[in-house]
């Protein structure tokens, strides 16, 4: 368990004054939990980045190309995460990380606040900034940065924000692991450290604790490929495919609901997927290369009574691959008529933010307005 001083920091930024009206009585748990959209961030990544937005229930979208403007900052502002309706934004390219702005937008109702600066915040550098935020557990929120240990470049620190209390904590000295590959689940943030483990921080409970990797096949190898990793309507769901050879088969993996390790929920084929999409073989790479088909999973919705579904980027498609009867239906086309893998779109997982409707509060004090 890791020790959290006590002697918290009260915010140094005057608090926002106007109110959102009404919405704020309504139920934030009568929202859905499963996304009925996706913002993807349009590369190339720009000091100003554009999403499109993919509509995932078949309705159109009148403006697919979107810039985030809910705020006035002269330095662009870009996604981080989308944490159950809420996102996790960044000013762009500000000079020294401790002078960027950070803000929590609900795209839903339009409101948005800045977290405060801890008064004591020295330079360093960041390494993930993650929001936890469960609707059904609380209506709060904190925000988690891993930071660089002012004593020792081997040690890390963390530095929490709570909306409920508006204060920060900071953690005692933490390993140093991999902590750029996370999910937040329920209550708790998933890092894929190097022993092949995950390392999961239970944020109300502020203590660590180790859950077992799936499984390996020996011929993988010592590294396989994460296709992806990300939690969507409370279940947190893992790909892994060989490191050494390319596959058209893999299986999704589900943790246990008792946090105790990973279990096979779906298995995926994609021969019939890449035989109608040719565009999908790399002529360039070898057979054996774990990238000669060219595919991203952008999102597991796992929906039982609704029908289970992935959501795949190929070149230049977003495809809908039911696990049910392993059909495929197109959901976008970004570029008609390309053929040529080279000149097509291209969107990875990082590159994926899931909108779910919500009225969620994006602070315990009157919001800031926009528009």
């Amino acid at each position: 368990m890791i020790s959290m001083n006590r002697q918290e920091v009260q915010n140094s930024r005057t608090k926002p004054a106007e109110m959102i009206g009404n919405e704020d009585d309504i139920l934030i748990n009568g929202s859905s939990k499963f996304p009925s959209a996706l913002f993807l961030r349009v590369p190339p990544s720009s000091n100003k980045p554009k999403y499109h937005f993919l509509s995932l229930d078949g309705n159109p979208v009148r403006d697919p190309i979107r810039s985030l403007t809910f705020a006035d900052d002269s330095a662009g502002i870009s996604i981080l995460q989308s944490c159950n309706g809420l996102l996790l934004c960044r000013s762009n390219r500000r000079t020294g990380e401790y002078n960027r702005n950070y803000y929590i937008y609900n795209p839903t109702t339009n409101k948005y606040t800045i977290l405060p600066q801890p008064g004591n915040r020295i330079p360093n550098t960041i390494f993930c900034v993650i929001l936890a935020f469960d609707p059904s557990r609380s209506s709060y929120y904190k925000v988690v940065f891993v930071r660089s240990s002012r004593s020792s470049p081997y040690l890390y620190q963390l530095e929490i924000y709570s909306s409920e209390t508006q204060l920060w904590s900071f953690s005692s000295e933490i390993p140093k692991v991999n902590y750029s590959r996370w999910a937040y689940c329920c209550g708790a943030i998933y890092w894929m450290s190097y022993s092949r483990n995950f390392l999961c921080f239970e944020v109300d409970q502020e203590r660590f604790r180790e859950i077992p990797m799936p499984e390996i096949p020996d011929d993988w190898g010592q590294q396989p490929i994460c296709r992806y990793f990300r939690e969507l309507g409370g279940r947190l769901h893992l790909i892994l495919t060989n490191g050494r050879h390319s596959t058209r088969q893999f299986d999704v993996y589900e943790m246990e609901k008792d946090l105790s390790g990973w279990f096979v929920k779906y298995r995926v084929d994609l021969n019939a997927l890449i035989s109608q999409h040719p565009e999908m073989t790399r002529s360039y790479a070898h057979p054996s290369d774990w990238d000669y088909h060219a595919f991203s999973v952008l999102a597991v919705v796992c929906k039982e009574s609704e029908g289970s579904f992935m959501v795949l980027h190929i070149p230049g498609k977003a495809i809908s691959y039911s696990f049910k009867d392993r059909t495929c239906t197109l959901l976008h086309d970004f570029a008609p008529g390309c053929t040529d893998i080279e000149g097509c779109t291209t969107f990875e997982g990082k590159d994926v933010y899931p909108y779910i409707g919500t009225f969620a509060r994006v602070g315990s004090w009157p919001l800031a307005n926009v528009g």
